[in-house]
């Protein structure tokens, strides 16, 4: 077994989860010296088991498929640029207000909702680049997804190859990360966990399809949103980040450009960013969720459809949390307490004094591919 420098933890995820109300989530706690928590699913409230939903009665394991949401830019764009241009050639802060496309529903009849809908995606870049930047740049970020589509399109224009192409041998393949990618829309994968049953737009359950309309409607690949992963290859990518841009005997970044795209760079607006991911928050500027006990060079992100990933590299530790809290309704917003207190209930334990009730033993045992770390 391993154990992280503090010891081995366990804490107690039922009182984290239970008043969630999240169907399904999985669980995934690395630390200095190795694994302390892995492969932990947790089931929050037993309504994952509409049969509808076609996945079955049975947890997720470490394998199982998740959509990322928003969370995929940082296994996507972001590395994606920092290798393409590791210097940035303008400093750029997510820019714009978050704003909503007016997607028509009725493709037959793509005018049918008026003469503003959006029904193509030449039509949603069109409406990005006619829109204009609200702040002067570098006063302000203001979370958007224009940046992050915008963004893929300049990838795909510098590397004259297809982003999920690029990605996947630059980044998905070296580092053994064999399940993840992007999946097309329009048909139904019974082995990814569901998202949503949409009844306003696409008249269905979604599963195996992004969740996301703007990247459904981009064809399912956007810098932005699509991709689909597991907790076991997100933890080779968070794993690689935290050591400094090397892993698996290969070097990806120079810590130096790890630190420019993870370093806070504006103080204003509800979400304190870096270039792209977002980055650590004191308690005094409101709660964050990583929570309170990562370090403030920590940097994550997190994905609508209730997915996170926190990484402190101070510690080498990384949280991953992978749910679907959006099913079978995107009302559900219990998501903002939980991601909180999992990070704290890992962070926290694993700093607990010795002999403390919660430094005991971890869940699990080690893939054996995942010993190297």
């Amino acid at each position: 077994e391993l154990n992280s420098r503090w010891g081995r933890c366990v804490f107690d995820t039922e009182k984290i989860l239970e008043k969630a109300e999240l169907p399904k989530c999985y669980l995934n706690v690395h630390s200095q010296t190795g694994w302390v928590i892995q492969n932990v699913p947790i089931d929050g409230s037993k309504r994952f088991l509409d049969p509808m939903a076609g996945f079955g009665t049975g947890m997720p394991q470490h394998s199982t498929y998740f959509d990322l949401g928003e969370g995929g830019v940082m296994l996507t764009t972001l590395p994606a640029l920092a290798e393409c241009n590791p210097r940035p050639l303008v400093t750029f802060d997510p820019q714009g207000e978050f704003r909503s496309f007016p997607i028509s529903p009725d493709f037959a009849d793509p005018g049918g909702a008026g003469d503003e809908d959006i029904t193509s995606p030449r039509d949603i870049l069109r409406f990005i680049y006619a829109d204009s930047s609200r702040y002067r740049p570098g006063t302000r970020t203001v979370y958007s997804d224009f940046d992050m589509i915008v963004l893929g399109e300049v990838i795909g224009g510098i590397t004259r190859r297809p982003l999920e192409e690029y990605v996947h041998d630059v980044f998905f393949e070296p580092l053994g990360m064999t399940s993840t990618s992007y999946l097309g829309t329009g048909r139904r994968d019974p082995t990814v966990v569901p998202t949503e049953s949409d009844r306003s737009f696409r008249g269905r359950i979604i599963q195996g399809e992004v969740h996301d309309e703007t990247a459904w409607m981009l064809g399912g690949v956007s810098g932005h949103a699509g991709l689909f992963s597991t907790a076991e290859d997100l933890a080779r990518f968070a794993y690689m980040m935290a050591n400094g841009g090397e892993a698996y005997g290969r070097r990806y970044f120079q810590p130096e450009t790890i630190q420019l795209f993870t370093r806070r760079v504006s103080s204003r607006g509800r979400y304190p960013m870096a270039l792209g991911w977002m980055s650590w928050r004191s308690q005094n500027e409101g709660s964050s969720s990583a929570g309170r006990f990562f370090g403030p060079r920590s940097f994550g992100h997190t994905g609508y459809t209730g997915t996170s990933i926190w990484i402190d590299p101070d510690e080498e530790l990384f949280v991953i949390l992978l749910t679907n809290r959006v099913f079978p309704t995107r009302r559900n917003s219990r998501i903002r307490n939980v991601r909180p207190a999992f990070a704290d209930a890992a962070a926290g334990s694993l700093r607990a004094p010795a002999g403390h009730p919660e430094r005991m033993l971890g869940f699990g045992a080690v893939p054996a591919d995942l010993l190297g770390f």
